[in-house]
Order: structure tokens, then C-alpha cells, then sequence
């Protein structure tokens, strides 16, 4: 089914009050996307694409481990739910899923 671009536009305004970024666009729209044929109402879509954070994992940002310190002083008083992380401190048993890539290749 479809959405209506103004239904989608306030569940994008929704997210920002709510302090929620809305960066990940593509998982925004699929979650809008999965939900739009059971849910019409903007505010109850809006309940339906809060992903990570809402779901009680904080937001990471894995970089180089060069880059770890400094990165984590820069970003501490803007971010502060933000964790820094170096490639060399995530476990080779852990499984990681990127939502976004910054800069670089990836």
C-alpha cells in the first residue's frame, strides 16, 4: 500500500521531536513501508520506526582505533549517548550491523 507524502512527512517530523535522527532514511522507509498496509495514522506509524535506540541499544560509531580517542572527546558533549568504538576493541564473536557508513569505503 501506499503513503501518502504528507503522512510520511509527519512521521518524519515526529522522529525529530522526539529526538529520534532520521540519517538512515532507507530503513525509515522500509519500516513505513512494512507498516503502511495495517497502520494509517502518522503518529501510530511513528511508534512503528523507532529502531535501534529505542530498542534499548545505544547508537556506535566504530572507526579506526587511531582515531578512537579523539573522536570519543570530540563528539562526548554534543553526543553523549554515542559510544566510540575501535574495530580492535568489538569481539571477532560479536555480529555487527551497519546502518550508515561515514565518509570512506566501506
Amino acid at each position: 500500500k501506499t503513503v501518502s507524502l504528507t503522512t510520511l512527512q509527519r512521521v518524519l517530523q515526529n522522529l525529530l521531536e522526539e529526538g529520534v535522527p532520521i540519517r538512515d532514511m532507507r530503513t525509515i522507509i522500509e519500516a513505513v513501508s512494512e507498516q503502511a498496509g495495517r497502520i494509517t495514522d502518522p503518529y501510530d506509524l511513528t511508534d512503528a520506526v523507532r529502531r535501534q535506540q529505542n530498542m534499548g541499544l545505544p547508537p556506535v560509531l566504530l572507526v579506526q582505533h587511531a582515531l578512537r580517542a579523539m573522536l570519543a572527546r570530540f563528539l562526548r558533549r554534543s553526543l553523549p549517548q554515542l559510544k566510540v568504538l575501535s574495530y580492535a576493541e568489538v569481539p571477532e564473536t560479536r555480529t555487527i550491523k551497519v546502518t550508515n557508513v561515514i565518509g570512506g569505503n566501506a
